[in-house]
Parts: C-alpha cells; structure tokens; sequence
C-alpha cells in the first residue's frame, strides 16, 4: 500500500494535485477553506464511488454512487459538513473510488 500524505496551506492546491492523479475532477476545490476533514482515497474493486463517514460521535454512514458526475456533486457538501459552531462534524471519510491509478500493483 502506498500512501500520500498531503500538507500545506489554505488554497494551495492539494485537491486539484489529486484531482489531477486521479485524472478527473473529483474532489471539491476552492479558493477557500475546502476540506475540514481526513479523506482516505482507496480504490474500489466495485464499478461504484463509495463514501463511508466517520463522524464525530462515533456514527458511521456508507453511501454509493454510481457515477462520477453523482459522487462530485454530493460529496462536496458531505466533506465540508459542520455543526452550529463551525467544527467539522466527521473526523474522517473514507472514498472507494473505481479508479486505475489507484491500484496496487
């Protein structure tokens, strides 16, 4: 298993770099503060994108989508869910995504 760790400032261009290797637009990108949360991007064996969220409160929630189109317009508001104060309220999602480059060798 490989893994990529990405770190840096605000609006400097993580998630258009992994748009990028991913080959297609994905993931939400702003200028603003975009993702509050961990996003683990493993690649799924099914012809599906896969969401599972890790809340806060120890919840988890699975969802599937079965295009691409589908799983960007839905996920960019999942990924920057926050509660009445502003604090994000997953700790981690996880996205399956059916992508080649995203399989190990």
């Amino acid at each position: 298993m490989y893994v990529l760790m990405l770190k840096g400032e605000t609006g400097s261009g993580k998630t258009s770099f992994i748009n990028l290797l991913l080959g297609e637009k994905l993931l939400p990108t702003s200028v603003l503060s975009n993702t509050h949360v961990i996003c683990e991007i493993r690649h799924s064996n099914l012809a599906l994108y896969k969401a599972i969220f890790h809340s806060i409160d120890g919840t988890i929630q699975e969802m599937e989508y079965s295009t691409s189109a589908e799983f960007t317009r839905k996920i960019s508001a999942d990924v920057q869910a926050t509660d009445d104060n502003n604090k994000p309220i997953y700790k981690k999602v996880e996205l399956l995504l059916p992508v080649d480059i995203l399989q190990v060798c």
